[in-house]
């Protein structure tokens, strides 16, 4: 695992009407990111955070449903 704080510069490019920025493969490592993985991207302190999520729990969570507790 790296050890943190990690800091890497990244360049922002513009790709159509947007911004893109690679994640450094360092920083997907120590995250578990892998292509395909639904990232939620917000502002905090002025800072941009950016963390992996469940894409099923985030899905439910937009549409108002809660898991039920498993029967045991």
């Amino acid at each position: 695992m790296v050890k943190m704080p990690l800091t890497i510069p990244v360049k922002v490019v513009k790709i159509g009407n947007s911004l893109r920025m690679t994640i450094p493969k360092p920083v997907a490592q120590a995250l578990g990111i892998k292509e395909g993985d639904v990232l939620d991207v917000g502002l905090t302190n002025g800072s941009m955070m950016v963390k992996r999520t469940d894409s099923k729990e985030r899905i439910d969570t937009i549409l108002g449903i809660e898991k039920k507790p498993s029967k045991q």
